[in-house]
């Protein structure tokens, strides 16, 4: 049998998934064993993400090394006075009335 080269079969580049609130919205080919600040970099120059930021802010950034990046976004939005406000990250409901 002939023998493998492992320089051959070597994946030097990985493809991240970007997903926003958990959803994927894009990829992006990069080096292996890259640093998140790196990748953020990159997806900042790409505008990647940036349809998705319009009326909200990140709140977090969950990175899984050479897999996947997800943002964590929460709307704002502006009321009727023309003041800014976030939409909670939970709605509860009232569990009773006060009179």
């Amino acid at each position: 049998w002939p023998e493998v080269d492992k320089r051959y079969i070597s994946n030097e580049i990985n493809e991240i998934v970007i997903q926003v609130n958990g959803k994927k919205r894009n990829t992006i080919s990069v080096e292996k064993n890259i640093e998140e600040k790196q990748i953020i970099k990159k997806i900042n120059e790409l505008k990647l993400i940036e349809k998705h930021l319009k009326n909200g802010k990140i709140v977090k950034t969950i990175y899984v090394k050479n897999r996947l990046i997800n943002y964590i976004i929460r709307s704002i939005e502006l009321d009727g006075k023309g003041s800014l406000y976030a939409e909670p990250l939970i709605k509860i409901a009232p569990l009773f009335e006060i009179d």
